[in-house]
């Protein structure tokens, strides 16, 4: 829920009284003149998603680990480009039966 609340925020272009720390991290991204340049959903390993955050400083990348969850919230706040692997949609795809309920596909 706390995920949740805070992409809506970002979304929004709320601001926090006080930093969540996703705020941090672009407050500090901006501070060392990185950039996210984008977030990719990379796998999911038996149940667990995997994705890593993209950034750039100089012209130098750096490729960071990160939980999917922190990793959209950071592309959310600055814009970067989520990608998400096709096999990973594949193994999580949900489709409805017929009598309208979501299964998993």
């Amino acid at each position: 829920a706390l995920q949740a609340q805070s992409l809506l925020a970002a979304r929004k272009g709320q601001t926090p009284p006080r930093p969540l720390t996703h705020d941090l991290f672009v407050s500090t991204l901006e501070m060392l003149n990185a950039t996210v340049k984008e977030v990719a959903i990379k796998s999911v390993e038996d149940g667990t998603f995997y994705a890593d955050i993209l950034i750039d400083r100089a012209g130098m990348e750096f490729q960071i680990d990160a939980r999917p969850s922190d990793a959209v919230a950071l592309a959310v706040r600055t814009g970067a480009t989520i990608h998400i692997d096709e096999a990973v949609l594949e193994d999580s795809a949900m489709e409805e039966d017929a009598g309208g309920e979501t299964v998993e596909a």
